[in-house]
């Protein structure tokens, strides 16, 4: 199964793992990777952390080719407590375009990040889509 991690300054890498990797050594190979301690590192998949360390991927529901966002435990809750939705959002789509290898990635797949009226049609995409 390949992942690809989003990491907190926008920068993307991917891996491949068993899909029954359990969530604790995924969280390992990523430690290892990123110099992220283990017990700082929290990964986001559609919007919700994994939290179970002994669930394999699969069954935390993270399917072949997902995007995942990684980071530390601390960076997360402090910009969730900071940030409003819709800069949330607005972080999320410039990272998407100054990323031109994950732009590629998700064209075909998603609507266009690039369009003037893109703002309101994002926040109403990204309201009805889990990404």
């Amino acid at each position: 199964m390949q992942l690809t991690f989003v990491n907190e300054q926008g920068a993307s890498f991917s891996i491949e793992i068993d899909p029954n990797m359990e969530l604790e050594n995924v969280i390992a190979l990523l430690a290892s990777d990123t110099g992220l301690p283990e017990s700082e590192t929290l990964i986001l998949y559609n919007g919700r952390a994994l939290s179970n360390p002994k669930a394999t991927m699969v069954q935390l529901g993270v399917p072949d080719n997902a995007m995942l966002l990684v980071g530390r435990r601390s960076t997360f809750m402090q910009a969730q407590s900071q940030q409003q939705p819709s800069q949330d959002l607005e972080t999320m789509r410039l990272s998407i375009l100054g990323n031109p290898e994950l732009l590629q990635r998700l064209q075909g797949v998603c609507l266009p990040l690039n369009s003037p009226s893109i703002p309101s049609r994002f926040t109403r995409f990204k309201g009805n889509t889990r990404l």
